[in-house]
């Protein structure tokens, strides 16, 4: 059992991280419904409340709270996506509370909901046990830091459990990696492994990887395609293994590179983002954009795009810097991750918008406002 011991300065944020967690940890359940939207909400008004709290301006910090009040009602009144204002708001968050605790709390919720949803009605797709098992062996492995037998036998018991609700390849391999990397961070010859700069860049690559293998596949699908050039690139003899290539590696990601190529040739991307429109008739008997990146790029925008890109690789230089193995291991896995299916920009998979917030040290950069001020 988890002992959770809430301080009064801690009742704001531990009530948001509560009501966001259950909100996403349900999305997909077979009888979720607008009512549980009410959780999102709640976890909005508690999450601006921690942030006004800290916030030296008031005039300026009541503003900022309404605006995202309002924007989040509007937001979901028609039935957009929120998560841009949860995962800035868990940065927020973030900044004031021990990353260890918020880890707790979410550990706390998460799986009991994903059990009752599991056990009640099931999720709709084999996606959403996938993603919230995978992510609750991340959260283990955190959470029992300091006792590699725990966190090895409750990561084992949520993995195997995990592969045989989901059967999902994506979930297999990476949270297999997960572990594997976990073993290797305790060894010496590990060490060396975990603590390569290679892994400062890993959100950006998995992008552009993500983007390379959508655009080739375009190439070689879409006759009208902007990636058309690249069939120019190369000797008729080349395109046709590269063809082959591409089309292999499409069926072995069951086909998440089709439709992400889909996506971009039928919404395309923009500056400002909210390109998706799943109310549009795509012709098609299933489409839903998987890739965490491709959904940054669509959803978010290309200006987002960039900020997210370089928020998460001035977080993994932190985690690197400071020597954190187990949030180094989690930003790999989720950027990989991210490639195949939603775990990117979504609070309730990716808990690292906390650990952000967490390495900005707000007293610091305070500190020196306050001594210009003085200075001035």
């Amino acid at each position: 059992m988890y002992k959770v011991k809430i301080s009064t300065k801690d009742v704001l944020p531990f009530l948001y991280c509560i009501f966001i967690t259950t909100y996403y940890s349900l999305r997909g359940w077979k009888f979720n419904n607008a009512i549980i939207g009410i959780l999102l909400f709640l976890g909005v008004i508690f999450g601006c409340l921690q942030i006004f709290k800290y916030i030296e301006n008031k005039v300026i910090s009541s503003i900022i709270l309404a605006f995202l009040i309002l924007l989040s009602v509007y937001r979901m009144s028609l039935g957009s996506d929120t998560r841009l204002i949860i995962s800035i708001m868990s940065i927020f968050v973030g900044m004031h509370v021990e990353f260890y605790k918020i880890v707790r709390w979410i550990l706390y919720v998460k799986g009991p909901v994903v059990l009752f949803a599991i056990v009640f009605g099931g999720y709709t797709h084999i996606n959403y046990v996938a993603m919230n098992m995978g992510t609750l062996v991340l959260l283990e492995l955190y959470y029992n830091k300091d006792n590699i037998y725990k966190a090895l036998g409750m990561a084992s018991v949520l993995y195997i459990l995990g592969s045989f609700l989901s059967k999902s390849g994506s979930f297999i391999i990476c949270i297999s990696l997960a572990i594997v990397l976990y073993v290797l961070s305790n060894i010496k010859v590990g060490e060396k492994i975990i603590h390569s700069r290679l892994w400062i860049g890993i959100f950006p690559i998995s992008l552009l990887l993500n983007l390379v293998l959508v655009w080739i596949y375009s190439a070689y699908v879409y006759s009208y395609s902007d990636t058309y050039f690249i069939r120019n690139l190369f000797p008729s003899a080349i395109n046709g293994n590269l063809k082959m290539f591409i089309m292999a590696f499409n069926q072995f990601v069951s086909g998440r590179i089709n439709l992400a190529a889909f996506s971009l040739e039928k919404f395309g991307y923009s500056f400002w983002g909210g390109n998706l429109d799943y109310k549009v008739d795509t012709g098609l008997p299933y489409f839903l954009v998987d890739s965490g990146m491709i959904l940054l790029l669509q959803d978010w925008g290309f200006l987002m795009m960039i900020i997210s890109m370089v928020i998460f690789v001035f977080m993994m230089w932190r985690f690197w810097k400071n020597r954190q193995d187990i949030l180094i291991i989690t930003g790999i896995v989720v950027a990989l991750w991210s490639m195949n299916e939603d775990v990117l920009i979504s609070v309730g998979m990716n808990f690292l918008f906390f650990a952000i917030g967490a390495n900005l040290d707000i007293s610091k950069i305070n500190d020196r406002m306050r001594r210009r001020k003085l200075e001035g």
